[in-house]
């Protein structure tokens, strides 16, 4: 078995944490309000998880309150990790804030990890919108942000990203997103541009998870075969229309083969997908 693991050569160390706060004090019900995250050479950053209009849609009344709470959170923050200190020794400046789980991950810098790890840690997080007409959206690198925010969860499954085996007599690798016991899934961009093209390549890799039921001489064969058909959801009405038209006839495809397709929004999505899938075996 080859394993190919498409990771930055620069990656280094990082640390990072939700932040939740409780609006009732002992009712248990919290929402993450902030993340702190620390590099191994002493450079940190906390931010909240939370935008101003969402604060006042969510807690009306106590807004002012809420908003006080999350400035001595940050404020607290600095002080603290501006002397290196650990995450775990951090004091609660106020009563109903509490410390989520200390993660251990790599990341190519500080920005990237904090950008993946926060749509992870809130519901409510949205990264900042762009409002500058002439610069052009970033095209989103599908399979590297999948296995950044996996490894992000858990580093164990690194030798479990982007896998590559030899089906058949063929020559070139299947290349598989997420490959284990558990689950072998292949994920593919669905989007208007080449649509065609990218149909074809589902297709390919739906015959490669196919081809795993019955191909010889591997250690396992995953309990659970799947397709990520990844649909961003920013395109345009008339465009998703054609999109939607291509997963479903790739959906019936899948069916027959025996292979369940999931259709994801975001790399995010697709990596909780994943996680969910294999935890829950």
């Amino acid at each position: 078995m080859a394993f190919e693991n498409y990771l930055p050569s620069n990656v280094q160390d990082f640390r990072w944490a939700p932040i939740y706060f409780e609006p009732i004090p002992m009712s248990g019900e919290r929402i993450a309000i902030a993340l702190i995250a620390t590099q191994s050479d002493g450079k940190f950053k906390c931010m909240s998880l939370i935008d101003p209009k969402q604060r006042g849609t969510l807690f009306k009344a106590e807004n002012t309150y809420v908003k006080n709470v999350l400035s001595l959170v940050i404020e607290s923050c600095a002080s603290h990790f501006a002397n290196s200190n650990a995450i775990e020794d951090w004091q609660m400046p106020v009563s109903g804030v509490y410390l989520g789980v200390v993660n251990e991950a790599k990341s190519a810098s500080l920005e990237d990890l904090v950008m993946h790890a926060a749509p992870m840690t809130s519901f409510f997080y949205h990264a900042p919108v762009e409002h500058d007409t002439n610069i052009k959206p970033r095209e989103v690198n599908w399979a590297k942000s999948v296995a950044d925010i996996v490894l992000l969860s858990n580093a164990r499954y690194k030798q479990n990203l982007n896998v590559s085996l030899f089906l058949g007599n063929h020559e070139v690798p299947a290349i598989f997103t997420f490959y284990s016991p558990e689950l072998a899934a292949s994920l593919v961009p669905l989007t208007h541009n080449k649509l065609k093209q990218k149909v074809e390549e589902a297709r390919a890799k739906l015959w490669s998870l196919d081809m795993l039921s019955d191909a010889p001489n591997f250690l396992f064969k995953p309990t659970r075969r799947e397709l990520l058909a990844a649909c961003e959801s920013n395109e345009q009405d008339s465009k998703k229309n054609l999109i939607f038209e291509a997963v479903e006839e790739l959906r019936d495809e899948a069916s027959r083969r025996g292979v369940e397709l999931a259709d994801v929004s975001s790399p995010a999505e697709a990596a909780r997908h994943i996680l969910s899938a294999v935890t829950a075996a």
